[in-house]
Formats: C-alpha cells, structure tokens, sequence
C-alpha cells in the first residue's frame, strides 16, 4: 500500500525513536488501530518507571553495585514514595529504601543507586544519584523503609543471585531477578559471566518479566546512561 497508494512505510533503527513514534501512534486521534500494525520485536512501551540496569558483580568492592532506575515515559515521574530493594517478604532479613522528597526523574531520564557513593565514584568515574549509606554529604541518601525487612540490613545484591524490586506508591512493580532469585511471575536471569558485566535492559522500554527477553549482559557498565 505504500507503493500503490498515498501512505508511507517507516522502518526505523533507534529503539527510542522507535519507542516515541510508536507512543505517537497508539495515541493518535481515538487511540484505536485501523490497519494492520506490525512492529518486529516491539511488545509495547511501558507507561511506569523500570529497572534499567543491574550491576551485582563490581571490580574491587560491593559497596560500588548499582541499581539504575529509567523512566520511559514522555511524562517527569517524582520517586518520592518509589521504594527499591530485595525483600520479597517483610521478615526477610533484607532491606526495602525509599527515596527521599524531591527526586525529580525527567522522561527517558535514569536514576542511579548504590551503597556508597565514594566508592562507585572511584570505581566508575562519575556520581551517583543516591545511595544507601551516608558516604558523601552531597549525594541524597534512600531512606529505610521500617516496614520491610531488619532496619540494620543494607540493601546489598547477592553475587549468587537476589531479587530487585522497584515498588512505585500506587503499588505497581517491576521485579528482576537473576541466578536462585526467586519472585512468582518472574523469569529470571542466568548468572553473568564473566564477572564485571551487568544486566541491561535493552531496549530500555521493554518490560515483559522475563529477565532474558528484556536483559542483555552488557560487558561495559554504563550507569545513567541509556542504551
């Protein structure tokens, strides 16, 4: 049809403008699809907040692991309220932070999260955007949240494997889980080797719950980064 009449075909290779156009599509006029739709590998831009990459193995110290969180949205999402961490129970001897008020997250803007700022700074030659423990006065700390898991637990990712939940305020989730992490609905991630890569979301868009159909191990951790 779009040789023999006046509509176009559109094959694009960026994975965010593919995301955006898409986005564009699904809302246009009533939202309603009239003509066949085909989008290779494109199972829907997500409208929440995700995980978007995982480094559980660092070099040199575990205080420099990191969780990044993306917004794929076209809207500024506000992580006050959003919870992170890995207990899946609130008796496990785990540990669930909030973020503190004012935590600004632009569209298709990440968010990085580690134990000790000090050390992902020396470890990966930037800042983060938080951490769990008060290594740096000018890096925001996450909060405990008493309700979940022991109050003197840190939120520390399991080289073996674990769980890593980002709970937003209505409730809603996103869940990764890799090696013998275990959460129901979940598919999770074989263990990366070598060590020193981290699980990357790719395209960072794409949520199914299935951690190899949404994951790569990307061997050049890029934190606050997409994609």
């Amino acid at each position: 049809s779009n040789k023999g009449n006046r509509e176009m075909a559109l094959q694009v290779q960026s994975s965010a403008a593919f995301a955006y156009l898409a986005l564009l599509f699904m809302g246009d006029g009533s939202g309603t699809v009239f003509v066949p739709l085909a989008m290779a590998n494109f199972a829907g831009a997500v409208d929440k907040v995700l995980i978007g990459e995982i480094a559980y193995d660092t070099p040199g110290m575990d205080e420099s692991e990191f969780v990044e969180v993306v917004n794929p949205t076209g809207a500024p999402v506000d992580l006050a309220g959003y919870v992170l961490g890995d207990a899946v129970l609130t008796t496990d001897f785990e540990d669930m932070r909030r973020f503190p008020p004012g935590a600004p997250l632009p569209a298709h803007g990440t968010a990085v999260v580690t134990i000790s700022a000090v050390a992902f700074r020396e470890a990966f030659g930037r800042p983060p955007d938080y951490e769990i423990v008060d290594s740096d006065p000018l890096v925001p700390d996450l909060i405990d949240d008493p309700a979940w898991g022991d109050p003197e637990a840190l939120f520390q990712l399991g080289n073996s494997g674990d769980e890593v939940i980002l709970r937003a305020p209505d409730g809603r989730e996103d869940v990764v889980t890799y090696g013998d992490g275990v959460y129901p609905g979940v598919v999770g991630c074989p263990l990366l080797t070598p060590p020193n890569h981290t699980l990357e979301r790719f395209p960072y868009w794409l949520d199914s719950d299935n951690c190899p159909v949404d994951f790569r191990a990307w061997p050049f951790p890029s934190p606050g980064e997409l994609p």
